[in-house]
């Protein structure tokens, strides 16, 4: 399987966040083979991104 590419696939096509946006939740079969492969939601980063949420530098302008 593919994975996607940043240069030249839009973001919004292939992911969304969850309602906290915690969790990249991906939207076609690329989209979620990239998250699994590159472990874009392990329990770290997950917690990271619910800190920066409550700080509201997250999610990241596009």
């Amino acid at each position: 399987m593919t994975h996607w590419k940043c240069r030249k696939q839009r973001w919004f096509a292939h992911f969304v966040w969850n309602e906290d946006c915690s969790l990249m939740i991906g939207i076609t079969p690329v989209s979620r083979a990239t998250i699994v492969k590159l472990q874009l939601n392990r329990p770290r980063l997950v917690n990271l991104r619910r800190v920066l949420f409550d700080l509201q530098e997250h999610p990241p302008p596009f």
